[in-house]
């Protein structure tokens, strides 16, 4: 059902990088997504994910919902931090002597309990918790999310029960009045959450062949991790992505951040360790 990414940091403990996140659009209307880009930081027990999605897309609105494990505080995000890192971390760079490696609540009328409303930038979102996956789906639907009733769906709704009875939140945001066209950037988001382990919000993949949805999900995805040691991918992870890019910042390179990439200093510190994985 779900698609999950064990990580491992290296020389500390085991993490796993996982979570689903999809894109309702109105039924018949074309939505593509050629690419992810992510910013994680992750310290302790939390975690900070800067997230910019690319769409292609014949729909001037649409739906994104994303699971959380905890609830999120949601900030608008800069597309600046992600052209900076990268950047810096691109295979062929070759500075830095770096190591080229591959509140309470509410319950609205469909047992939903709505326990965060408000706006990023052009996106509006909620944040909500449910009991049980009919509720979810009753509610998307009701609030144009155009979630239609087939044997997809149903699959869909075993991928959700399993973020429910773990007591995750979702995050509903409504995508409105973008450019139709082959490429368009969304509005970079920056939530952060507590959370026992490194999460990625994917995609919710019994969405992705629906004949009620044109929704292709054929994408590129590009991670940067920034924690007290490099991720490493184990084995068994079910998806390809490939190292690019690991390298611990001494004092100079950090001071070399701040000159050349500003945005970049405000997420990291000397001592960081910044992987980069890509698909």
């Amino acid at each position: 059902m779900k698609r999950v990414l064990i990580l491992s940091l290296a020389s500390a403990f085991a993490v796993t990088l996982w979570a689903d996140g999809g894109i309702f659009p109105p039924p018949g209307i074309y939505v593509g997504e050629p690419y992810q880009y992510a910013i994680i930081e992750y310290e302790g027990s939390q975690e900070i994910l800067h997230l910019l999605i690319n769409v292609a897309s014949d729909a001037a609105s649409f739906g994104w919902i994303v699971p959380f494990p905890s609830r999120p505080a949601i900030e608008e995000d800069t597309i600046a931090v992600f052209e900076q890192i990268e950047e810096m971390c691109r295979p062929s760079y070759g500075g830095f002597g770096c190591g080229v490696i591959y509140d309470g609540g509410y319950y609205d009328g469909y047992g939903v309990r709505i326990i965060e409303e408000g706006s990023v930038g052009v996106l509006s979102y909620e944040i909500i918790k449910a009991d049980d996956p009919d509720t979810l789906f009753n509610w998307l639907a009701e609030n144009d999310y155009w979630v239609a009733d087939s044997a997809d769906t149903a699959r869909a709704r075993e991928v959700f029960s399993d973020y429910i009875e773990r007591d995750w939140v979702f995050v509903a945001f409504s995508v409105q009045d973008i450019p139709r066209d082959n490429s368009i950037n969304v509005q970079p988001v920056k939530f952060t959450f507590t959370s026992s382990q490194i999460v990625y919000p994917m995609r919710i993949t019994s969405l992705s062949v629906n004949p009620d949805y044109d929704y292709r999900y054929d994408y590129g995805l590009l991670i940067h991790v920034i924690a007290e040691h490099r991720v490493k991918l184990e084995k068994d992870a079910g998806i390809n992505l490939e190292y690019s890019y690991a390298n611990k910042l001494n004092s100079s390179e950090y001071e070399a951040v701040e000159k050349n990439y500003p945005f970049v200093a405000e997420v990291c510190k000397e001592g960081d360790f910044i992987t980069r994985l890509g698909s």
